[in-house]
């Protein structure tokens, strides 16, 4: 469930002006599987903006129908979206929320056409385990590191947020061992990756 978006914490005298939402969402974003699918609609945004013009968190007010396009529809605005920030009556730049309604249509057809161009997709998501002298797990961290396509964003996110949840109730008092034998705390670090490409 997409979370919900906090309140702007001042009122903007100057809104919030959205630079190049064409860009935001393009045909080639468009997710294979909702194409096989033939899913089509349209999903209302709720964005907040921060006071440096990013959308830091979005939540789906109505639905396009799909899950897959609200999802795909809030990632890629998260990454892409860029405002000239709100301002208060001092022209300091404030936080503010936004609603935009991204549409997604496939040709008339009902199949990809020209204009939808599939390019290969590839994510890899980092996650760092860090172990305390005693073989307990510290603290764990999901980053995503690369990404060309929402969709696997979104799942290879979830995924690392699962294995960091069920990695951060081990305690299994194997700790590392330095040279002369002493337990020290340590770092684990592995990628999970995938990629999607034309055979």
């Amino acid at each position: 469930m997409l979370a919900a978006l906090p309140s702007p914490v001042n009122l903007s005298v100057a809104v919030a002006q959205p630079i190049d939402p064409a860009a935001w969402v393009q045909t080639a974003d468009y997710p294979p599987i909702a194409v096989q699918q033939a899913q089509e609609g349209a999903a209302l945004v709720r964005l907040h903006i921060t006071g440096e013009g990013r959308v830091d968190d979005c939540a789906v007010v109505e639905s396009s129908g799909s899950p897959l396009l609200d999802l795909t529809t809030c990632t890629l605005v998260r990454h892409r979206a860029r405002y000239r920030p709100a301002a208060d009556s001092k022209g300091r730049p404030v936080a503010t929320t936004d609603r935009r309604r991204i549409a997604w249509k496939l040709p008339q057809d009902g199949t990809p056409g020209a204009d939808w161009v599939p390019r290969a997709m590839s994510v890899a998501v980092k996650i760092d385990v860090d172990m305390d002298d005693k073989g307990a797990v510290a603290a764990c961290r999901s980053t995503k590191t690369k990404s060309n396509a929402a969709e696997l964003v979104a799942i290879l996110d979830e995924m690392g947020k699962n294995l960091c949840a069920e990695i951060g109730g081990n305690e299994d008092g194997n700790p590392m061992r330095d040279t002369r034998g002493k337990a020290v705390p340590s770092r684990l670090t592995f990628v999970i990756s995938a990629d999607l490409r034309q055979r």
